[in-house]
């Protein structure tokens, strides 16, 4: 029995929280209507490579070529897929590539909130996350936006299940399916959150869903695989998105390793390295001139702080299973590397898991003291997502010349008008070098070969073949950035097969720019003929 009485009312404070936040689908509605606002707001900021391979890639899927066998990725292929859908259906543009994104981004959230009931939470995460995602690139088509949104629906359904120990029904089956298989063919480090939240639904003894989402998985896995035997890209795909990344770019980067597993491990016996500054997310540079207290917020930083908490208060009300789940699913999270990118799935489901505390989702506890940190622990997460969405506010309006399309893709708009003049609109064929995937989608021009980009790991297996389809290729334009390296390797170094015969070969015409001797000749054919 509650003796203080201005504590009487929480239990039913407790209580009606959640029922409204599972009786009222109008919540959710109004959350997800807010959210596309927002999204539509942030959609122009920011520019990134990995974006401009995706465009480029998809625009060229879209005009028939095939992934992996006439065109290089190390990266796994939904995102591809994605866009070139999107611009058959919208048309090739930064804007439909941006709101695709958004759509998926509702499509998942919306279906998390309609197999979960969750309209409160999940609206309020929609919100939240379209306020800040800019802070972490999240608003841009890149792969880790993708595979972050993929793992809502999963994180959640698994979470309630364990937590109220109630059934998956088929509708929730397919949507966890339907996800972990898209976040499987977008990044395969997704591996470990989706196995362990197929474990943690055995643990709770739902033998027979957990079962059949493997089994629909394997029917979704399946469809691709039959996908890339008809279009003889099977062997192409294993060489590019699996072997490349484990034998060549392991070289370079030191994110990509074979052990993944220990790294999960370690992570999880180190508290996710909450107290490692080596493990830190890098400073992100766009909240230079908030308040420290802000700056930590939105830091990977606090999104350990949140899910550690989120899984001791859990634990301290004897709810072990969901406590185990939210901590190690957090370690999955940590595969990676340190920038915003990298971190952006830890910051995503940080606010999740804030959301579903704000909503009273796993506050129902007994006893006057639990019950008052139960209402404590939903004005503060309440709070700190207020807090979030004002950040994210602030920037546009403080900073409302960087939110414009002209602000951040004008550059790259003019340089392909450039390309396209330079070549006088006769060039069929764009060599850029090292890369910027972002110009062979302004320009609409198609690569030299296979490659889109020649990063040095990308040269140690492509360089010979790059310099070929230069020797063949009779109408091509070729950007060559001479005086830029890429980490403290100079392009003229490790390009410099390619850099020698565009010297011997080909014809300067200004800008880094260069023609082919066909191309040039064709130019100035039709600058004669002007009068």
């Amino acid at each position: 029995m509650i003796r203080d009485k201005k504590f009487a009312v929480l239990p039913f404070w407790i209580y009606s929280t959640s029922v409204l936040s599972q009786s009222r689908p109008w919540l959710g509605a109004v959350g997800l209507f807010l959210a596309f606002g927002l999204g539509c707001m942030m959609r122009f900021h920011g520019t990134f490579v990995d974006e401009g391979d995706n465009l480029a890639v998809g625009h060229l899927l879209q005009e028939g070529h095939v992934l992996y066998r006439t065109l290089f990725s190390h990266h796994f292929p939904f995102p591809y897929y994605w866009l070139a859908a999107a611009f058959a259906l919208l048309g090739p543009t930064v804007e439909s590539a941006r709101l695709s994104l958004l759509l998926f981004q509702l499509l998942a959230f919306g279906l998390t909130m309609y197999t979960s009931r969750l309209y409160l939470a999940i609206g309020l995460l929609a919100v939240t996350w379209n306020s800040v995602a800019l802070f972490s690139f999240g608003n841009m088509a890149i792969y880790q936006s993708f595979s972050a949104i993929t793992l809502v629906p999963i994180f959640v359904l698994t979470f309630i299940t364990i937590h109220w120990q109630r059934p998956l029904d088929g509708k929730s089956q397919l949507t966890f399916a339907l996800f972990a298989t898209i976040g499987l063919l977008t990044n395969p480090l997704l591996v470990f959150p989706i196995a362990l939240s197929l474990l943690f639904l055995f643990l709770a003894r739902r033998y027979k869903e957990a079962s059949a989402i493997i089994a629909m998985m394997s029917f979704g896995g399946g469809l691709y695989l039959s996908y890339l035997i008809l279009t003889d890209s099977l062997l192409d795909f294993y060489n590019s998105a699996i072997l490349f990344n484990s034998q060549i770019y392991a070289q370079y980067s030191s994110t990509v390793n074979g052990n993944y597993l220990d790294v999960v491990l370690g992570a999880a016996a180190h508290v996710l390295h909450l107290f490692n500054p080596e493990k830190a997310m890098f400073p992100i540079d766009m909240l230079a001139s908030y308040d420290a207290a802000s700056q930590w917020l939105l830091s990977g930083t606090a999104s350990k702080v949140v899910l550690i908490l989120f899984s001791l208060m859990l634990a301290s009300r004897k709810r072990f299973l969901p406590a185990a789940f939210v901590y190690l699913f957090a370690a999955t999270l940590l595969t990676r590397g340190r920038t915003n990118f990298d971190q952006l799935a830890l910051v995503l489901v940080a606010i999740c898991s804030l959301s579903l505390l704000a909503a009273g989702i796993g506050s129902a506890s007994d006893g006057e003291v639990q019950q008052k940190r139960a209402v404590w622990g939903q004005w503060v997460a309440g709070g700190l997502l207020v807090w979030m969405v004002g950040c994210g506010l602030y920037y546009p309006i403080a900073y409302p010349e960087r939110m414009t399309y002209e602000a951040n893709f004008g550059y790259y708009e003019s340089w392909g008008d450039r390309i396209v003049t330079r070549s006088c609109g006769q060039a069929d064929r764009l060599g850029v070098y090292p890369g910027n995937p972002y110009l062979y989608f302004f320009a609409d021009i198609q690569p030299i070969s296979k490659y889109p980009f020649m990063w040095p790991w990308v040269a140690d297996i492509g360089l010979g073949e790059e310099v070929k389809g230069l020797k063949t290729q009779q109408m091509a334009i070729v950007y060559f950035d001479s005086a830029g390296s890429v980490w403290g390797k100079p392009n003229t170094e490790f390009l410099q097969p390619l850099s020698t015969y565009l010297a011997q070969h080909y014809i300067p015409v200004g800008e880094d720019l260069y023609l082919s001797p066909a191309l040039h000749q064709s130019c100035q054919a039709l600058s004669a003929q002007e009068p």
